[in-house]
């Protein structure tokens, strides 16, 4: 070792004098590891867990719910309920839940659900479903209509009667669906016949500017037959 830092001093003078750039000792290159983007992200496993109704009937059919719970990594992500075929298990529908709801699998529970969900939302006899979803405010919130087609023994999603907010007139057969924006207010008024289908539609839209006005029409079979406008001054 000493006989080597000599030769080394040696060649160092040597090079000053001849003028040569001396030899240096080599590098050592020092590599790091990112030990943080490297680590495996962390895996979310995935439960449902179930919790099924007594059977009851919808139009003739003998059915049930099918409450599910899935769960996030133990802890609960998502509720929601399946109406589901007694008879061969064919799922229906899938209506969401609210979240506080998770915990309540009470015969209760299950008869506030068939009397909230079920009603005859086109006047034709058979018992349709509705599905309450909630948004982040009142206006993104939307309340879906699902009708229900003897035909097929399912029940099928309507865009005509789906709305931020839905009432049902029984005596007078007509449905309304009203949506909002920051400005303004639609509410179409549906007239039904026997059968079910709409005869036709009043929409009435409140406009919210800095002057305020309603606009009127009545459409029959996708034709407007008849138009106004109402204008009323505001300060």
């Amino acid at each position: 070792m000493k006989n080597t830092i000599a030769l080394l001093m040696l060649m160092t003078i040597g090079c000053k004098k001849e003028g040569i750039k001396p030899p240096t000792a080599p590098v050592q290159k020092v590599i790091t590891m990112d030990t943080v983007s490297h680590q495996a992200p962390r895996e979310i496993k995935y439960d449902t867990i179930k919790h099924l109704s007594k059977p009851f009937e919808v139009n003739r059919i003998l059915v049930y719910w099918e409450k599910n719970y899935v769960m996030a990594n133990q802890g609960l992500s998502e509720t929601f309920a399946r109406l589901l075929n007694y008879k061969n298990k064919k799922r229906l529908i899938e209506v969401a839940l609210d979240f506080e709801d998770h915990i309540d699998n009470s015969d209760a529970f299950y008869a506030k659900l068939k009397e909230e969900s079920f009603a005859d939302y086109n006047f034709d006899g058979f018992e349709d479903v509705s599905d309450y979803s909630r948004g982040s405010t009142a206006m993104t919130s939307v309340t879906g209509i699902y009708l229900f087609n003897p035909k097929t023994k399912t029940f099928e999603y309507s865009e005509e009667l789906s709305a931020t907010g839905v009432e049902v007139d029984k005596k007078g057969k007509m449905l309304t669906a009203t949506n909002y924006n920051l400005h303004s207010e639609t509410a179409k008024k549906h007239h039904f016949d026997k059968l079910g289908k709409i005869k036709y539609t009043e929409v009435i839209t409140k406009h919210y500017d800095s002057i305020e006005y309603t606009t009127y029409e009545k459409i029959v079979k996708g034709k407007v037959v008849e138009s106004k406008v109402d204008t009323v001054a505001t300060e």
